[in-house]
């Protein structure tokens, strides 16, 4: 039998999405459409809402079984495999009482990338707090990422060994595990968004709007002050009309932005259009309809909204750093996330007379882009067949 551990890949607190929730639901999804018999273990609570989730879930190779932790598990099938497809990484630990309580259980893992020690502490991410929070931001930020460090590479080291199998999403996050630990396997899988798979044969109609597309703008490592900021630069002397819209974002974030003494103010409401999560149907409209996406992101293990727009033809600007340079190769524009005036220039570049010859690029990358998904959906699914 296999189980897939859907506990972690429910986002918590304010980030209603994230990409190892999309991880998660599509491996689910891979695995029953390719014939196998998964039992998937959800937390007590949950249950499956949208329409998607429910059609994931009621599959008929789908089995839920409600949980209340890894640690209690008992599998008595022989040849059994859990795949943990999302955990934090304080919770890798949870493998020596999974081992422990199932010693003949093979245990798969993903491992998403290595954020936090990315994310070297950054004075425009105080802007997502207030008050005196946002005044100790930065030497509590220093504190928490010098723990981080040594707690990563303590715990890389000691546990992830015991791991039968680890998958990561990249290439670029596969050496910065293997820095940290020496698994006993270890492969990529270029897994697709479970947002646009029934997507791929259609062709895009919409018509093409005059703004630029930001999403997930409430996350630190998305890099949105920095952007709001070569916006509104770019706006002085912009001819064309564009607007930018941003996901994501509550009021009071959006206020906690609106503070910050190094944003132009100038328009700013008629320029910039502030959303709140929306909906996976209201994301893939924005997709579709943008003339471009920004993606200027500090970290990232692999960058499903790359994926996610470029299903749509759409052109993105991106960071040239992390894993964002292997998902489309030359086809985007990439920039320095830290520079404003080089996020400034791509925005210029795109919103100029350049955008027919990107718009060509994505759609020719279109078509390699599914067939490489697909091709690594097919090798994923071999890891989980019995010969």
């Amino acid at each position: 039998m296999i189980y897939i551990d859907y506990t972690e890949c429910i986002p918590k607190k304010e980030a209603k999405f994230h990409g190892g929730g999309n991880y998660g639901k599509r491996i689910i999804n891979v695995l029953a459409q390719n014939g196998i018999r998964l039992t998937v273990l959800v937390p007590s609570f949950f249950e499956a809402s949208t329409d998607l989730d429910k059609q994931i879930f009621s599959h008929k190779n789908v089995t839920v079984q409600k949980i209340e932790s890894l640690t209690d598990l008992k599998i008595t099938e022989p040849n059994s495999i859990l795949m943990i497809p999302m955990i934090m990484t304080r919770r890798l630990t949870v493998i020596k009482d999974i081992k422990k309580n199932n010693p003949e259980l093979q245990v798969y893992v993903t491992i998403h990338g290595i954020r936090r020690l990315d994310l070297r502490p950054d004075g425009m991410n105080a802007y997502y707090q207030s008050g005196i929070k946002r005044t100790m931001y930065l030497p509590k930020a220093w504190l928490k990422y010098m723990i981080y460090k040594a707690a990563y590479r303590h715990v890389f080291k000691k546990y992830l060994p015991m791991y039968d199998k680890v998958f990561t999403v990249s290439n670029d996050s596969m050496q910065k595990i293997q820095r940290l630990s020496v698994p006993k396997q270890i492969k990529p899988y270029y897994c697709g968004s479970i947002n646009t798979d029934r997507l791929e044969s259609q062709e895009v109609t919409v018509e093409k709007e005059n703004f630029a597309l930001f999403v997930s703008g409430g996350r630190e490592e998305k890099n949105l002050l920095r952007t709001l900021i070569a916006f509104q630069q770019f706006k002085r002397n912009d001819k064309t009309g564009l607007k930018l819209i941003v996901t994501g974002i509550s009021e009071q974030l959006k206020n906690n932005f609106l503070s910050c003494r190094k944003l132009p103010k100038d328009h700013i409401e008629d320029n910039i259009e502030f959303l709140e999560y929306v909906s996976d149907e209201k994301l893939n409209q924005l997709y579709q309809s943008c003339r471009f996406v920004l993606y200027p992101s500090k970290s990232e293990g692999f960058g499903l909204p790359l994926v996610e727009a470029c299903y749509y033809g759409t052109p993105i600007v991106a960071s040239s750093i992390t894993a964002m340079p292997e998902v489309l190769g030359s086809t985007i524009n990439y920039v320095d996330p830290y520079s404003v005036k080089s996020i400034e220039s791509a925005i210029t570049y795109l919103a100029g007379s350049n955008y027919d010859t990107e718009i060509t690029k994505m759609q020719r990358k279109r078509d390699n882009v599914i067939l490489n998904i697909k091709n690594s959906d097919m090798d994923f699914v071999t890891e989980f067949c019995r010969m």
